[in-house]
C-alpha cells in the first residue's frame, strides 16, 4: 500500500540514521518498517516486563501480608492470655494498686525483655542466613 506523508526534518534525519546503522534498512520504507516493528516490539516487551514485575510484587506483598496477619493474630491471642493470667494473679493475691513499669520495673519484666530480644536476634539471624543461600 502506498502512502504519502509529510515529515519534519528531524524525522527524516532519524530515518536516515536508521538506514546508516542498520544495513538491512537500505531504503526509507525499510527504515520506517524497522522503526514501527521496533516500537511494537519494545511496547510488547515493556508490557511483558511490567506484568512479570507486578506478578512478583503481588506475590511478595501477599506473602508479607499473610505473615503480618499471622503475627497480628498471634499477638492478639497472646495479649488476651496475658490479660487473663494477670487478672487471675491480681484477684488471687488481692492486689488493689498499680505500679507503672515507667516508674519502676520489676526484675521479672527486665529478664523477660532480655530473653525476648535474644529470641528476636536469633530469628533475624536465621532469616538473614536463609536469604544468603
Amino acid at each position: 500500500m502506498k502512502k504519502i506523508f509529510e515529515l519534519k526534518e528531524q524525522q527524516i534525519k532519524i530515518i536516515q540514521q536508521v538506514m546508516n546503522e542498520k544495513p538491512e534498512c537500505n531504503t526509507e520504507a525499510a527504515a520506517l518498517r524497522y522503526i514501527i516493528e521496533s516500537y511494537d516490539y519494545e511496547k510488547s516487551e515493556a508490557e511483558r516486563i511490567t506484568k512479570i514485575v507486578l506478578t512478583s510484587m503481588e506475590k511478595i506483598l501477599s506473602e508479607r501480608l499473610d505473615r503480618l496477619e499471622y503475627a497480628v493474630k498471634e499477638t492478639e491471642k497472646n495479649s488476651h492470655i496475658l490479660i487473663d493470667v494477670i487478672n487471675t494473679i491480681l484477684f488471687k493475691m488481692n492486689i488493689n494498686h498499680l505500679v507503672s513499669p515507667g516508674a519502676i520495673e520489676h526484675d521479672v519484666i527486665t529478664e523477660s525483655k532480655k530473653i525476648h530480644e535474644k529470641s528476636l536476634r536469633k530469628k533475624k539471624q536465621y532469616k538473614d542466613n536463609k536469604r544468603e543461600k
